[in-house]
């Protein structure tokens, strides 16, 4: 069983699977302890409430300006 030290070479990968293999996948790799997931979901947070607030945009600009204009 490997470590997982500063020191010792990494790198970063992303899996692509199957919906019905993941689990089995994933259980058997962190069995082996020599990988190290990372946890994307506040990152992809991120990424769509930034780009739900990019939608929005357009409409509020239109509700400012109309009501800067009456």
């Amino acid at each position: 069983m490997g470590s997982l030290l500063r020191s010792e070479e990494m790198a970063l990968c992303q899996l692509f699977l199957q919906s019905e293999s993941a689990y089995a996948c994933v259980s058997e790799l962190g069995e082996l302890g020599l990988v190290q997931f990372r946890d994307v979901s506040t990152q992809l947070l991120y990424y769509f409430h930034q780009t739900n607030l990019m939608l929005k945009l357009p409409r509020l600009l239109r509700f400012f300006f109309c009501y800067s204009v009456a």
